[in-house]
């Protein structure tokens, strides 16, 4: 069977191996979400999300490509994107709502401060929504503890599209020992609802390719996600 990407393209599916969820670096075998980000799959005017250079270096920011330069190395001339100031105080990074670009000259960007190409909700001009999507991977804040960064990792399966107040996710646990490989959970517990007063708990999208009916000796023939090693909270918590 072949692995199914959130874009709808299909690749080979990969060697599955053990990893840990503090991994930064791609494991040998697995697949390779680098390629992802590859030279050929960018063009002006695409939104990226960007890691952070912020404590955490999760892909939390998210630039507009103005200018790809190759010479003497690949390198990009961005404009970061930036939300309306608000009243509210904000003690996390802000990864969803209507974001505008930037003020001011475009700013060089190395090209492995990437993450993945984003698909904005349809918007007016000059404005960027960027909200969760149905069929998307991401961290999520857990709620009970606002002053602690744990976080769960969920696949959502309704979103705030057509005027929704309420998004829905399934929370998304590891396959034994292999921390790269998510699946649903068997019970109700694992599904959990968002209203948009608490759109901020989403931290960000993790890159993740969908594996379609494949049983291996740790999974029997159920659908499981592979998770971009780079994108996953060095502090995930998963759900019991």
């Amino acid at each position: 069977d072949l692995a199914t990407q959130l874009d709808g393209s299909t690749n080979d599916s990969p060697v599955m191996t053990p990893g840990s969820a503090s991994c930064k670096t791609p494991q040998r075998n697995a697949f390779d979400f680098e390629s992802q980000r590859s030279q050929d799959k960018l063009q002006v005017n695409q939104i990226w999300a960007i890691y952070s250079e912020d404590k955490g270096m999760l892909p939390t920011e998210y630039v507009k490509i103005q200018q790809i330069d190759t010479k003497p190395k690949l390198t990009l001339r961005v404009t970061h994107m930036e939300l309306p100031p608000s009243t509210e105080t904000m003690t996390r990074p802000a990864s969803c709502g209507d974001f505008k670009l930037r003020r001011g000259k475009p700013s060089i960007l190395p090209s492995g401060r990437l993450s993945q190409k984003v698909n904005p909700v349809p918007a007016i001009k000059k404005i960027v929504k960027i909200y969760p999507r149905k069929g998307e991977v991401w961290a999520l804040y857990k709620k009970c503890d606002r002053t602690r960064e744990e976080y769960d990792i969920v696949e959502v399966v309704d979103d705030y599209c057509a005027g929704k107040e309420i998004a829905k996710a399934v929370a998304l646990t590891a396959k034994d020992s292999d921390s790269l490989l998510y699946g649903k959970q068997e019970s109700n517990a694992g599904f959990i609802d968002i209203p948009k007063s608490e759109m901020s708990r989403f931290s960000h999208q993790i890159p993740a390719v969908r594996h379609q009916k494949r049983s291996t000796r740790r999974v029997q023939g159920v659908g499981y996600w592979e998770l971009d090693p780079r994108a996953i909270p060095g502090r995930t918590i998963v759900l019991d």
